[in-house]
């Protein structure tokens, strides 16, 4: 029996991925699923996990985060990915410059 970790889709359908972003200063958390947000297609991934604490830029913390569920999204040949951002200060500057670094790191790698 071969396993498939790509969606079962209908022949001709796209598939859609939700990728959920939270970044603050403290850690970043990178979450996967499908549009409807049932099935977990990657895993949860915090920037502490891939990153040693006293790494000084928190750009680099969410790119090395991001770049799992990169290749995740890319074995399962997900083509589109719906962003979603959020932060802990609503839309302060910062906190928007740590996101978009997320996001060119989405989208170098996807």
């Amino acid at each position: 029996q071969v396993l498939s970790l790509r969606p079962q889709v209908v022949e001709g359908q796209n598939v859609l991925g939700v990728c959920y972003i939270f970044a603050s200063f403290g850690d970043s958390f990178i979450y996967g699923t499908d549009v409807y947000g049932k099935v977990n297609t990657c895993q949860y991934v915090t920037s502490r996990m891939k990153t040693q604490y006293a790494e000084t830029n928190p750009c680099h913390r969410l790119h090395a985060g991001c770049l799992d569920v990169t290749h995740r999204f890319k074995e399962m040949s997900v083509p589109a990915l719906h962003i979603r951002l959020q932060d802990t200060e609503g839309t302060w500057l910062k906190l928007l410059d740590l996101e978009y670094s997320v996001l060119r790191a989405l989208a170098c790698g996807v």
